[in-house]
This record gives structure tokens, C-alpha cells and sequence, in this order.
């Protein structure tokens, strides 16, 4: 036995007793090992407790092969989601030589999932959140009392890989941690594939492993009972004793995520169970036959009983839950955007976060250094950018995410991608020559661009720099989108400079610039001179070829063709005469619609090779803001009644216009006792709707007397110019049977003659020249006498009886300028009220008030002192009779 077995002294923790250490202490050794051969076939299924990871008056409680047979909870082992508890079975009383197979079984859910799959028997790692590097499992420590004894390993050491498991088909009823349906229908299979193949080992001491199947795996029924896998292990002997190691996977909540259990999601695994959920039980041990090539299921030659009765637990509580891997959105950024700020989406309370960089090919660094917590902002790029060099690539996040000591490492969580677009022109750094009459047009391309090609790309041709004092350009910059641009027509001679912008087609729309410069020979320079603006209805506006701007048309060169056009609309011009030579004539409507438009004359050159194409324009407003200026306004006339008011009679303005107008007349008529006074206004307007005016004042005013004629008896008939018969006041006094006719017209004019009562026929006795400036003191009989100025009394005098029902009423100078005389005869006495309104009914004064005798004329002057209104109204009320009459008054 002492081949097998060496010693060294025990550890701090307790070890289990081996099948052989639980005999008597007091056997010796080789008592021992003939112990093992005696008793026949034997099987000890153990565990690890890898203690409680915590350190205890400065001693840390950490063990390696420290193998036990009970329980292992969280008073003395720690594990995380994700790693494996170490097996072990010791078994002896074997011959050398021949063939076993081992049968054992484990829980893959309970509650939740716990066992999902065997291991190598080393994986403990990451550790380092525990404090302590991970413990090394040790599967030959063996203990005697206070011994500890490493097994000899004299028949060699095997591994045989495990197999994958059988996947779940889990297709629902499954989430990840924000409540997202997750598929677990590949699980464990996904896992258990993702391991290294170091790490998906079986471990035999003293024997050759051979072969290893699924005895059966139960179906997983989330919420239903507990399902259990079993293996056999087929191995052949190499000496009396073997050790079997394997590792048992603690199911993981990032493989399998969370169910939900009373509307909470509870994850499918560790902190989703209570108890000891991870069970290991040994269930059998056959002697079978070795096949050259073993099958499954192999013959067994003998069944050993006593194997059926080992099962070692793990305690949930002994399994510390890892934090969820947070989520990080990726970013892609461009060159010149030197930050980058990552954020985890949702972060766990409690939870710490620690970031490194995984892959790194831009020198990427943290910001500040500070590489922990919800956020960090990286800083890329730190060297120069090189033209014509692709300084782009990328870096990887890695975090690990803490919670109560326990890490989950996060590799790859999120990547950062610089773009830095690096776009050349072709012979970017030699400038082209081009020859506007020889050459003809000039094609720029990409000659590269990177990251990608051309077609993940939107390009844009400008020229940046045109010769001094030129404001050329080229024809068709605009409309260049490609990746290849044909460069025409500029203006004039000189050094270009073209830059051509490559952007991406899409997100981050990362740009870069490339220029080519163009020197240009030849060509011709194009400018229109003419006037600008020109009056509605001009004719024969000239626009000439003026490349020297000095007024002067000159020739069109000797390379080159002229065609005028016009460039967009022109509603009010039109061409007038040849458009290819040096000049065109343009005519202008002469309507009021051209006013406030305008046109656009453009000339075209092109080479007689046809390789220049060069046009130059000028825009021209069609507009007359000039008013027209009145130079004489025609005299105010003083007419006779019935005369002649038309403007070849009375006169026209005269004026004058930049653009030409024309003259108007509105006339204003007020008329009182056959005097008219004309107002006419006349307007010059031209045809943009500038005008002036000026007023012209005719007066027509009746200044002759009324003609008399004697008829039989002493009658006569009266006519007069102007004033209408019955317009006309008659009286007469009678001597010696001569009757002396007076009549006056509405104007006031007098006219006497004296006709012979016994005369049969028309005869005239005497006659009296008319005179309309016969005093007041001449008139007699019911016209009485002038009241003195001086004096505002009233005077009467007798006079001839009157009509009995009218009212004689009479003011004059009508029109009158400050003085008027009101003369009256009342056919009744009474009171009497003669007062003066303007035409709104405005009262402007009482001219008289106070008693009149019937039949006695009364004469009332009125001196105006307010101010001067163009036309009064008067009105004589005497008793219930009135009489109204219209007074103009001169301003």
C-alpha cells in the first residue's frame, strides 16, 4: 500500500475519510492495503468544499482537496454561476486489465436548472473578485487521521472528452433580464460548446478511459418535476484503485436567463432554488467485456451491488449569482470626432462596472483615466491625421460587472469604430493644363478612396479658387455628383483649384477632400453692358459684348460665335433685329403691366471648334419712378355766361417726363344766380403711375343786361343771355301814358326803356341805356334805396304793391368776395329772421332779426369776417312764408 499512498501533512480544512481511511485507525498500512483487496469492488463518490473564501484571523479559508462526502454549503464553499464543483469517485478492489463501466447521475433541474452538464474538474475561474486566486483541485489527496496522503499513480493517467448534452428544446416561456422572449432550445448545448476542450475532459488515475455515453436525460418541463441525467463511463484498469475526476457545471442565469414566477422574473437557475439543489449520485458498477471497438450498451459480465447508495449535494446558498452582462451600444464614428461616450443601457443598482479595451488598433485610451462606472468616454486618434493615409480601425469593450463581490466578466460588450475616409483625386499633386480651343474638356476622377469604394460614396465638385479679380466658375459644377467629372467652359484664363468631397452613403456619413488644380489657357472672357432700368415703351435698348467694361461694343473674337437670348421670362420685351453679332436692340411694350418687370439679356460665345462654351448675362428692370414735372399750368379765365370751356379754348399744361405721359382733366362745377365756377384739375400721368397736377379756376359770370322790347298797349317782352324769363324781375311807373319798364336779371344787371300805353304797335318812347352799373339811388318804386354802408339801420321806402304771396329776395355781388347787400320786400308784416349756413347746416350768422312792414323794400348789407367758405346758403323767414337762395363766396 505504501506504493500507492504518500504522506504529507493535512490542511486547515476537514478532509472526508477515504473507503480505505474508514477503517480502524489502528490497522498499519499494509493491513490496509490487503484491507482494499479483501473486502472486493468498492466506490467512494466525494466533493469538494472549497471553503468559505473568507479570511479569518488573517488565515484564508480556501482549499483545494479538501474532498467530503456531506453537504457542501455557503459556510464552507463559495461558487459562482458558471463554474464547476469537482468530483471525485475512489474506486477499488479492481484487477488490472479488465473492463468497467461507472454509472452515475446528476440533477439538471430542480426547481431550476442546476447540473446542466459535467466538466473538467478545474474551473473555478474568474476568482479574482473573491479576493484570492482560485484553489487548485487536487483529485489524489487522500487522509489518514491527521495524514494527508497523495495516491500513487502507477497504471498512468487518462482523459476522454465528455460529450455534448442533449439540447433542452425549450422555446418559450423563457426571458432575458428585460422581460424579451429568449430561446433556450439550444441550451445547454450552446455552453457546453463555447468551453475550450482542456475544459471538456474526463481525469483517470491507474486507468485507461475508453468510452462515454448518456444512459438517458430527462426532459425539462419548466414549472414541472425534477429532471436527472445519467452516464456510464467505460474505462479498463490498470491497477487494484482508480480515481475518476470530472467537474459539474452550476447552471447560469447568462445561459439560461429568467422565468417568470408571480409576475417577477426569478432567473432559471442558483438564486431561482433552495436547498441543495446540485445533486451527484454514483447509481451503478458493471464488469464488462473489452471490445476491440466498444459498444453501447456493452455487455455486462457482472453487476457489483453497494454502488447505488452515494449522492453529494451542493447548496444553492453556497452559489453567488453574477451580475447580468449590461448592454452597450456600439458606436461608429469619424476620424475628426475624437470622443466617444459609451453608456450602459440599464444599469443594476449595486452593481459596479470596471472597463479595459479588448482588440485596439487606435490607440484608444480612457478619458481621464476613469474606467469605472455606468459611463466612460474614450478618446481616440491622439496622432496627426495623414493625408492619403487610412488612419481608421476599432476597439472592443470588455467590462466586468461586480455585485456582492461576485464578477461576470463581459468581454466584447460593445465596439467602437473609427472611419477616417481617405479620398485622392487622380494626379492630385500635379496640376493639369488645359487649353479652352484646342483641348476641350478635362476629366477628373477618384483615382482611390477608402475605407470601401466609390460606390459608398456621395461626391461633390466645387472650385475653390478662380483667377484673381475673375468671378468665373465652370458651367456644370454644380451638377457634378460622381466619382468621375468632366471639367467645360470656364470663364476665363487662369489657375483653378477643383476639390472634389467624398461622403459616405451612410451612417456616419464620414467625409474627406481631395483638390486638383487646372491651369487654363485660351478661352474667352464674357461680360453684356447696357442700359438698366428703361422706361415701359422704350425702343431700341442696346446690349453690347463689353469684356473690359469700358461702354464700348467690341468685336466678338475671331474663335468665337454670339448668340443673344433671352434667360428666363421677359413678359413686357422683345428682340429687335439680328442676334449673333455684337449688339441686339431690345423693344420695351409701352404698357402699364411692364411697369415692375424686368428680363434678362444673355449672350453665348462658343468656340468655332465647338470646345469653349461660354455665356455672360445682364438682368434689366422695366421701371419709371420719376413723377412728371408740369412746366406751365394753363391761366384761370373770367368768362361771359354760355362761353366756350374747352381746353383749345381755355388752354393745356404743358410738362415734361423721362419716360413720357400723358395729360387728364377733372372739372368741379358750383353755379349760383348764372355764375359758374369751374375747379378743373388737370393730372399728368405716365405709364408706371408717377403723376403731377395743377388747378386751372374758370368763372363764368353774366355781365349783360336784359334786352326789352315794347309791345301794344305799354307791355313788353323781355330776353336776356343768360337768366331765364321768369328768372327776370319787371316793374314800371307810368307818366303822361308813358310807361318806364325796369328789368333786372338774376345777375343783378339792370335795363330801362319807356314804352307808349296808347300805342297799338310796338313803340318804343323813350329808351334809357342799359347799364349794369346803375346805382341803388337810380332804382325807384319797390327797389328803393341803398342803405348807407355806414350805417346798419334798416331803410324803407314806398313802393309798388307786390304779389301778396312771394317773397322778393335778392343778394349781390353774388358772387361776393367780403361784402353782400340782401334786398327785400315783404308782402306781409311781421316778424322777420335772415340768417346765413353753410351747405352741412352749420349756422354762420344772423344777418337781420326784427320787424318789416308789407310792401317796403329793405336793403341789409353783411360784411364777412369768418373765414372764407366757398358756398353759403341763406334763408328770409317772415311770418310762416320763407324764400332760399344759394350765396357763392370767393376765396
Amino acid at each position: 500500500m505504501k506504493s500507492i499512498f504518500t504522506s504529507e501533512r493535512s490542511s486547515n480544512c476537514s478532509f472526508t475519510k477515504s473507503l480505505i481511511m474508514r477503517l480502524t485507525n489502528f490497522l498499519i498500512i499494509p493491513l490496509l492495503f490487503i484491507a482494499v483487496n479483501t473486502f472486493g469492488q468498492a466506490g467512494d463518490l466525494s466533493q469538494i468544499r472549497n471553503g468559505d473564501g473568507k479570511v479569518k484571523n488573517g488565515v484564508l479559508d480556501a482549499c483545494g482537496d479538501c474532498w467530503v462526502n456531506g453537504n457542501a454549503g455557503a459556510s464552507n464553499a463559495h461558487y459562482t454561476e458558471g463554474m464547476s464543483i469537482a468530483y471525485r469517485s475512489l474506486i477499488t478492489g479492481l484487477t488490472a486489465g479488465v473492463c468497467y463501466e461507472y454509472e452515475i447521475g446528476y440533477d439538471t433541474y430542480h426547481s431550476a436548472m442546476a447540473i446542466d452538464y459535467l466538466t473538467h474538474f478545474q474551473r473555478l475561474e474568474p476568482h479574482g473578485p473573491f479576493g484570492h486566486a482560485a484553489e487548485v483541485i487536487n483529485p489524489l489527496a487522500m487522509v489518514s487521521g491527521s495524514t494527508k496522503y497523495n495516491m500513487s499513480v502507477v497504471g498512468g493517467t487518462s482523459t476522454l472528452a465528455i460529450k455534448a448534452p442533449a439540447a433542452s428544446g425549450i422555446a418559450s416561456g423563457v426571458y432575458d433580464k428585460n422581460g424579451n422572449p429568449k430561446d433556450v432550445s439550444n441550451q445547454a448545448v450552446t455552453s457546453f460548446n463555447n468551453l475550450p476542450a482542456a475544459e471538456k475532459l474526463l481525469t483517470m488515475y491507474n486507468g485507461i478511459l475508453q468510452d462515454f455515453n448518456y444512459v438517458s436525460q430527462a426532459a425539462i418541463v419548466l414549472g414541472g418535476a425534477d429532471a436527472e441525467t445519467r452516464v456510464r463511463i467505460r474505462f479498463q484498469a490498470t491497477s487494484d484503485s482508480v480515481v475518476l475526476a470530472w467537474g459539474g457545471h452550476i447552471a447560469s442565469r447568462l445561459d439560461w436567463g429568467y422565468v417568470y414566477k408571480q409576475n417577477n422574473l426569478v432567473p432559471l437557475s442558483a438564486a431561482g432554488i433552495s436547498g441543495s439543489p446540485y445533486h451527484m449520485r454514483q447509481k451503478a458498477f458493471d464488469r464488462v467485456q473489452c471490445n476491440a471497438s466498444p459498444q453501447f450498451p456493452s455487455t455486462i459480465l457482472q453487476n457489483f451491488s453497494g454502488f447505488g447508495n452515494q449522492d453529494r449535494s451542493l447548496s444553492a446558498a453556497a452559489v453567488f449569482p453574477p451580475p447580468d452582462c449590461p448592454t452597450v451600444t456600439s458606436k461608429t464614428q469619424c476620424y475628426e470626432s475624437q470622443t466617444f461616450s459609451f453608456d450602459i443601457d440599464a444599469p443594476v443598482s449595486g452593481v459596479t462596472y470596471t472597463w479595459s479595451f479588448g482588440t485596439n488598433t487606435v490607440n484608444a485610451s480612457f478619458q481621464g483615466g476613469v474606467n469605472t462606472g455606468n459611463s466612460v468616454t474614450v478618446v481616440t486618434n491622439t496622432g496627426a491625421d495623414v493625408q492619403g493615409v487610412d488612419n481608421g480601425g476599432s476597439f472592443t469593450l470588455n467590462i466586468v460587472a461586480s455585485q456582492n463581490g461576485v464578477p461576470q466578466q463581459c468581454n466584447g460588450v460593445a465596439t467602437g469604430t473609427v472611419v477616417d475616409v481617405d479620398v485622392d483625386a487622380n494626379d492630385a499633386d500635379n496640376a493639369y493644363t488645359l487649353n479652352l480651343n484646342v483641348t476641350g474638356s478635362q476629366a477628373l476622377s477618384i483615382q482611390s478612396i477608402s475605407p470601401g469604394t466609390t460606390a459608398d460614396y456621395n461626391f461633390l465638385w466645387k472650385l475653390v479658387s478662380s483667377p484673381a479679380g475673375s468671378a468665373s466658375s465652370f458651367t456644370n459644377l454644380t451638377a457634378a455628383g460622381g466619382a468621375t467629372f468632366n471639367v467645360l467652359s470656364p470663364y476665363a484664363t487662369g489657375v483653378y483649384t477643383v476639390r472634389v468631397i467624398a461622403t459616405q452613403k451612410s451612417s456616419p456619413f464620414c467625409k474627406d477632400s481631395s483638390d486638383v488644380t487646372i491651369d487654363v489657357s485660351g478661352g474667352v472672357n464674357c461680360r453684356v453692358n447696357g442700359p438698366s432700368p428703361v422706361c415701359p415703351g422704350s425702343q431700341d435698348n442696346v446690349y453690347f459684348y463689353d469684356p473690359n467694361n469700358d461702354g464700348i461694343a467690341d468685336a466678338i473674337p475671331a474663335d468665337f460665335t454670339a448668340l443673344w437670348s433671352f434667360d428666363g421670362l421677359h413678359p413686357s420685351a422683345t428682340f429687335d433685329g439680328g442676334l449673333t453679332g455684337n449688339s441686339v436692340k431690345v423693344d420695351v411694350a409701352a404698357l402699364g403691366s411692364s411697369c415692375a418687370t424686368s428680363y434678362t439679356v444673355k449672350l453665348s460665345l462658343t468656340s468655332t471648334s465647338g470646345l469653349t462654351n461660354t455665356s455672360c448675362s445682364k438682368t434689366v428692370s422695366v421701371q419709371d419712378t420719376e413723377a412728371p414735372v408740369i412746366t406751365v399750368c394753363p391761366a384761370n379765365q373770367n368768362l361771359e355766361c354760355g362761353s366756350s370751356t374747352l381746353p383749345a379754348d381755355t388752354g393745356e399744361p404743358t410738362f415734361t417726363d423721362n419716360c413720357g405721359a400723358t395729360a387728364s382733366k377733372s372739372d368741379v362745377t358750383d353755379s349760383n344766380c348764372n355764375t359758374t365756377v369751374i375747379t378743373r384739375t388737370w393730372t399728368v400721368t405716365d405709364l408706371c403711375g408717377n403723376s403731377a397736377s395743377c388747378v386751372q379756376i374758370i368763372i363764368l359770370k353774366d355781365t349783360e343786361a336784359p334786352e326789352i322790347t315794347c309791345l301794344a298797349g305799354g307791355n313788353i317782352s323781355v330776353t336776356d343771355n343768360c337768366s331765364a324769363t321768369a328768372d327776370i324781375v319787371t316793374y314800371y311807373t307810368e307818366a303822361s301814358g308813358v310807361r318806364s319798364w325796369t328789368a333786372i336779371d338774376a345777375s343783378g344787371n339792370i335795363a330801362t326803356k319807356n314804352c307808349n300805353v296808347a300805342a297799338t304797335l310796338r313803340q318804343e318812347v323813350t329808351t334809357t341805356s342799359t347799364d349794369k352799373a346803375v346805382t341803388d339811388e337810380a332804382i325807384t318804386s319797390n327797389v328803393g334805396k341803398k342803405q348807407q354802408e355806414s350805417s346798419q339801420s334798416v331803410e324803407s321806402i314806398k313802393a309798388v304793391p307786390l304779389d301778396p304771396a312771394i317773397i322778393q329776395l335778392k343778394a349781390e355781388p353774388n358772387p361776393f368776395s367780403d361784402k353782400v347787400n340782401f334786398r327785400f320786400t315783404s308782402p306781409v308784416s311781421g316778424n322777420a329772421r335772415l340768417e346765413l349756413f353753410t351747405m352741412v347746416g352749420q349756422r354762420v350768422a344772423v344777418v337781420y332779426e326784427g320787424m318789416v312792414k308789407a310792401g317796403t323794400t329793405y336793403n341789409i348789407p353783411y360784411n364777412s369776417r369768418g373765414p372764407k367758405v366757398a358756398t353759403l346758403l341763406y334763408n328770409l323767414r317772415i311770418n310762416d312764408k320763407s324764400v332760399n337762395g344759394k350765396l357763392i363766396h370767393l376765396k
